[in-house]
Formats: structure tokens, C-alpha cells, sequence
């Protein structure tokens, strides 16, 4: 699994069992974060400015640096751990434009493969871009097989996305916000790879008439299914994060959007109740972040709640190897309740050593 936050390569080696319906259980057996050097996060960073061909030659490279770390991850396992017999990639997002009908995941397959000698599945999302889906969210179907505990899930990654599963029990679920792809690029502006628990959030102060203009982004006022990819979040901070302004304020205030914005999507849901919302991706452990979404959340019955550290780092690698494992078993993994696809579909490329 590969972020747009551009933070490392997540490997997880997982195993599931089926106990029933669409009831499955699984474990994390192992995981590691794999940092990008300073190579790989320059080649990504400016992978959307590349010609076709240079762009197809980045593809097969990155397939196969993918392949060797997979091996490297796999060198001297333990005698107890069984050895894996697919490999499910999410690859890179590059460009992600569902309204017209294309998006590209960086990581040739076919590279991978032929690297580890191994089945692998990637490409999740095309196919159900082409029946008219947004193709993301794609987690949400592996969170409410995994943790049928709860009923609300935030992720907050390069973007900030919900899913839930309201009474009526339609799963849905759509992308808030920018999260750490803004702020990483915020703090990028002082030479920093992003800002460590939030300290220089912390140390800014809110900008009222930059967050009152945020909160007109007319994207905001589109009803799900909608996601977002590194186009839109560009265009906020060129036109909405201006480089003069003193980053701390625009970390601060960006912060307190995000909160604003969570609780904002998932208030009307917890007006029976308190929602209980599992928060999993590397931007719970933003200190400041999570103390501004709590604080939002209190006014909105919302209760957000961390797991404990493997989960929390590596649920959507998890979730990836099981939407791997129902693309083998040529079972639906898109859901067209959250893509807003014509119909539920098995989506992913499968290829063979």
C-alpha cells in the first residue's frame, strides 16, 4: 500500500478465514514500513508531469521495486508463519479523475509478478470507474467485514475519508478532505516531511477568513457517492494556501477544517445516539489534529476512537490483502453503495507469475 502522503510502502502479511455470510476474521501476522528515499518520493511527487512514455517507463520500475521489497520482506520468516500465495498491490494513485472515466495506480502488475514469482492482484479501481463508479472508496467493504463492532470508520491519510453503515444498512462512504497530503505539503515549505504530532499546528493560530472561505469549496456541497485524488488537492493549496502566509497559521487552520469538516459529514448520523468511529491512518498520530476532531466531534455526539498501533498503521495494506483474496475468489469487492458504480463488481487485475 502506497499513499498519497508519500510516507513509505506499507507490507503486511495477513490471513483470514471465513466464519460465515460475509462474516470473515483475519490478523495482521506481520507488518513494516518501508520509508521512500528521497528517489522514489522526488519520481512520485512529479510522476503527473511526466510525458506517456516517461510515465509507462516509471510504471514497469516502480512494478519491480515493489517486487524487491516484497521479497526483502519476506526474507527469514518465522518456521511458524505460513507462506503467502498472493500478493494484492494498491499501487501508487498518479491521476484519479472518475468524471472522465480514468484512473492510474502506479506499479506494473506484471513487473511485480515476475519479480516475486507470485500471483498478484492490482489495478482495484478501473474497472469500476468504467461502470460509472468513483472507484474509492474501495476500504470501506473490507472495514465492514473485519470489524463489524462498529458502524463508522475515518481514515485519515493523504485524504480524510468516512464510511458507515446507517440503520437501514447500506453501506456508504466518501472523501472529506485533503488531510496529509495538505498538510505534508505545507510542511514542505520549511524543509520538514511533515509536522511531527502536529508541534508547529499547535504553535499557528486560526486564520477566521481563510476558514470561513474553505468552507465554500464547492466540492463540499456535492452528495456522496464523490472522492478525491492529488488534482483537487493541488488546486487548494495554489489558490486557497498562499506561500506568504506563515505556514504555522496555514497548519493550524487547516487542521481545524479538517475537524470541522468531519464532524460536519457525520453529525447528522448521531443524532439518535453517539457513533462510535474507529480512526485509523497515519494522521491519528497528529497529536493537535486529533485533539481538534475530538473537540468537533463532542458538539456532534461523535466518539472517535484509535486501535492499537498495528491496526492503526496498517489497516488499509490489511484491507487491501483481503480485497486481494476476495478478487481471487472471484467475489464482489467494489460496492456500488459507496462508488456509486451500476452495479457491485470483483475488481482488480490478476497476474500470474
Amino acid at each position: 500500500m502506497s499513499g498519497t502522503s508519500m510516507d513509505g510502502l506499507d507490507l503486511a502479511l495477513c490471513q483470514f478465514r471465513e466464519v460465515g455470510g460475509r462474516r470473515w476474521e483475519g490478523e495482521i501476522l506481520r507488518a513494516a514500513t518501508r520509508p521512500y528515499s528521497s528517489f522514489w518520493r522526488r519520481k512520485l511527487r512529479y510522476a503527473l508531469l511526466l510525458s506517456g512514455r516517461e510515465l509507462m517507463h516509471l510504471h514497469a520500475e516502480f512494478g519491480h521495486f515493489l517486487g524487491q521489497e516484497v521479497q526483502a520482506f519476506l526474507q527469514n520468516p518465522d518456521p511458524e508463519e505460513p507462506e503467502p500465495f498472493l500478493v494484492a498491490s494498491h499501487g501508487h494513485t498518479i491521476f484519479h479523475e472518475p468524471e472522465r472515466s480514468f484512473t492510474f495506480q502506479l506499479g506494473s502488475g506484471a513487473h511485480l509478478s515476475a519479480t516475486i514469482g507470485k500471483p498478484v492482484v492490482c489495478d482495484f479501481r478501473s474497472g469500476d470507474v468504467a461502470l460509472g463508479g468513483q472507484g474509492a472508496p474501495l476500504v470501506p467493504a473490507g472495514e465492514m467485514a473485519l470489524f463489524p463492532e462498529y458502524r463508522a470508520f475515518l481514515n485519515l491519510g493523504g485524504f480524510a475519508n468516512v464510511s458507515l453503515r446507517p440503520e437501514n444498512d447500506t453501506l456508504v462512504a466518501w472523501d472529506v478532505c485533503g488531510a496529509n497530503y495538505i498538510l505534508n505539503a505545507l510542511a514542505r515549505r520549511l524543509g520538514l516531511e511533515f509536522d511531527a504530532h502536529g508541534a508547529l499546528a499547535a504553535q499557528g493560530r486560526l486564520l477566521p477568513h481563510l476558514d470561513e472561505s474553505l468552507e465554500k469549496w464547492p466540492y463540499y456541497f456535492k452528495p456522496p457517492p464523490k472522492s478525491l485524488g492529488a488534482e483537487q488537492a493541488e488546486e487548494i493549496l495554489s489558490q486557497w494556501l498562499p506561500p506568504e502566509t506563515d505556514v504555522r497559521d496555514l497548519l493550524h487552520t487547516w487542521c481545524q477544517h479538517i475537524a470541522r469538516r468531519i464532524s460536519a459529514d457525520l453529525g447528522p448520523y448521531a443524532r439518535k445516539a453517539p457513533l462510535h468511529v474507529l480512526v485509523t491512518g497515519g494522521g491519528a498520530l497528529n497529536s493537535f489534529l486529533m485533539n481538534k476532531i475530538r473537540q468537533e466531534g463532542e458538539k456532534n455526539n461523535l466518539i472517535f476512537e484509535v486501535p492499537e498501533q498495528r491496526i492503526l498503521e496498517f489497516k488499509e495494506a490489511y484491507i487491501f490483502a483481503y480485497l486481494g483474496l476476495l478478487r481471487w475468489l472471484q467475489r464482489p469487492n467494489a460496492l456500488a453503495s459507496v462508488t456509486g458504480a451500476r452495479r457491485d463488481s470483483v475488481q482488480g487485475a490478476l497476474y500470474m507469475p
